[in-house]
């Protein structure tokens, strides 16, 4: 891979934005031609470049043997797997209504904020949120 400053560059947050924005939008991912038009980036194999950054980033993952195969992982799994931290997740956007309610009953349990992403470490504590620094003080304080 190219070499590349750590984090993300204005491209690769363009495309992060609109991959998601167009996944809630239709319920499926762009294509890479797609991207190309939203970010006037003229040439699919520099769209594929940046893809391929955000999935060693731990961004997104790729399926090369599938069209369109591009999904997120949301920021805490980024986060998570950047820091190689080991993790379950139920990916609620894809659950049933009753599945749905399940997961919300056991939440109900922790605290009173229905609010995602709930992130419970080692059945001490949750953090409801995306809160970085929250979230690394806190693994770093359980010695992870």
């Amino acid at each position: 891979m190219a070499r590349r400053k750590s984090g993300l560059n204005p491209r690769h947050k363009k495309i992060l934005t609109f991959l998601e924005s167009y996944q809630l939008e239709k319920g499926y991912p762009p294509s890479i031609r797609e991207i190309c038009d939203y970010t006037e980036i003229s040439s699919t194999s520099v769209v594929n470049y940046y893809l391929n950054q955000l999935a060693e980033m731990g961004y997104i993952e790729r399926s090369s043997n599938v069209s369109r195969g591009i999904n997120l992982i949301k920021k805490t799994k980024a986060l998570l797997n950047s820091l190689a931290i080991k993790y379950s997740y139920v990916d609620v956007d894809l659950l049933t209504d009753d599945e749905e309610q399940s997961i919300e009953e056991e939440l109900s349990q922790w605290t009173d904020q229905l609010a995602f992403p709930a992130l419970i470490l080692n059945n001490e504590r949750i953090i409801v949120g995306y809160r970085e620094q929250e979230i690394r003080k806190t693994l770093e304080s359980m010695g992870a």
